[in-house]
């Protein structure tokens, strides 16, 4: 249960920023950022080791995600 209220802090903030990531790499945790960047491994190193660990995704020009913790 928990990891589906987190998915839904990060998938609000993306709701309300995608337009400004657009082509970037964003690393949330309960709905913050963490990181952000157009490289993944960078962003990944940033957030490695978090605990909750951070979902990090790619939002794509389109303003769509791709996501995985």
């Amino acid at each position: 249960m928990e990891a589906e209220v987190r998915g839904a802090r990060e998938l609000e903030w993306l709701a309300s920023h995608r337009e400004a990531y657009a082509g970037q790499w964003v690393a949330l945790q309960g709905g913050r950022l963490l990181a952000a960047g157009p490289d993944a491994g960078d962003v990944f190193s940033k957030v490695r080791g978090l605990t909750p660990p951070a979902m990090v995704m790619r939002v794509d020009e389109e303003g769509l995600a791709s996501a995985g913790w």
